[in-house]
């Protein structure tokens, strides 16, 4: 039977981020030149191998990322370098600087079997479900 009140997608951050990220430069200022954190694109599904979490960070070294789990909530951290030198840029989309992103966790998630890999600029975490049953979700 599909977990119906577990919901990844609830954001764990304050609004105005969120609008911020909606007036995103894509420098990782808003548009005062106010730095602010930025956002990775995420994918959660569910397969054997238990949740999966896959976040873009393309450019992020793996000494740059911090995962946790806390209160039941995953928590991905971190900042892609700003790779500065002495050139003129004419066009600046990529995002740089600090950025978070955070999913609830079912209460059936084994908290304390995350692992983590970064390999080809994605992150991927996977975190198993206690009691070792795969579960359909279930679309609202």
């Amino acid at each position: 039977m599909a977990n119906r009140n577990w919901k990844p997608w609830v954001h764990l951050s304050d609004p105005q981020d969120a609008l911020e990220r909606l007036m995103d430069t894509g420098t990782g200022l808003d548009r005062a030149g106010k730095a602010y954190v930025w956002t990775p694109p995420a994918d959660v599904f569910e397969d054997e191998s238990g949740l999966v979490f896959r976040i873009e960070l393309p450019g992020v070294p793996l000494e740059h990322v911090q995962v946790e789990v806390r209160q039941g909530a995953l928590n991905i951290r971190g900042e892609r370098p700003f790779p500065g030198g002495d050139v003129a840029y004419h066009a600046l989309e990529l995002t740089y600087g600090p950025f978070s992103r955070s999913f609830m966790l079912p209460s059936d998630a084994a908290q304390e079997s995350v692992s983590a890999v970064l390999k080809d600029g994605i992150l991927t975490l996977t975190v198993q479900r206690r009691g070792g049953t795969q579960r359909r979700i279930e679309p609202e």
